[in-house]
């Protein structure tokens, strides 16, 4: 499967989405890497799956709302924050 790491200012975010709409399977929206403000607009214009990663931390209530296909953990995460996921979110592969 081929992923695009989709990062940086809208702008830049949004152009490299719309440029490799056409050759990937999934995009990954590095949340550390991104302003999370546009993350809506971003998810609009994926035309594939939709992963949201963010490393070493827990993702926050808003962007979980926008439920992406699916979240991208560290192994460090508690299994209490991940059950919480499952129950809120059950639409969302972990």
């Amino acid at each position: 499967m081929l992923v695009a790491v989709i990062k940086g200012n809208k702008k830049e975010a949004l152009e490299n989405l719309l440029k490799a709409n056409a050759f990937v399977q999934a995009f990954e929206f590095r949340l550390d890497l991104i302003e999370h403000d546009f993350i809506a607009e971003l998810k609009e214009n994926a035309s594939h799956p939709v992963i949201f990663t963010l490393p070493f931390k827990e993702i926050p209530e808003h962007l979980l709302r926008l439920e992406p296909d699916f979240i991208d953990f560290a192994h460090t995460t508690s299994f209490g924050y991940l059950e919480k996921i499952r129950r809120n979110y059950p639409g969302i592969k972990i």
